[in-house]
């Protein structure tokens, strides 16, 4: 695990990543890498961290389609 999820409150906002062959650390300035904590390569922004680690938000859930008035009767 080399990349790091910069965190508000327990959502990920942003994941950085070294470039290739360097350390996190001499790719960031240290005041930036203070609010990050360490996540796996696959983690993205938006997903949550838990006590097991992180997981992606639930998806929103479908709108329930509107009924469809009946004809107009004359």
């Amino acid at each position: 695990m080399s990349s790091m999820a910069r965190m508000n409150g327990n959502v990920v906002m942003e994941v950085l990543k070294p470039i290739d062959g360097f350390d996190i650390a001499d790719c960031f300035h240290p005041d930036v890498l203070v609010g990050c904590v360490p996540c796996a390569d696959d983690v993205q922004p938006g997903w949550v961290q838990t006590a097991d680690g992180f997981a992606a938000p639930e998806p929103e859930p479908e709108p329930e389609p509107e009924e469809e008035a009946p004809p107009a009767t004359e």
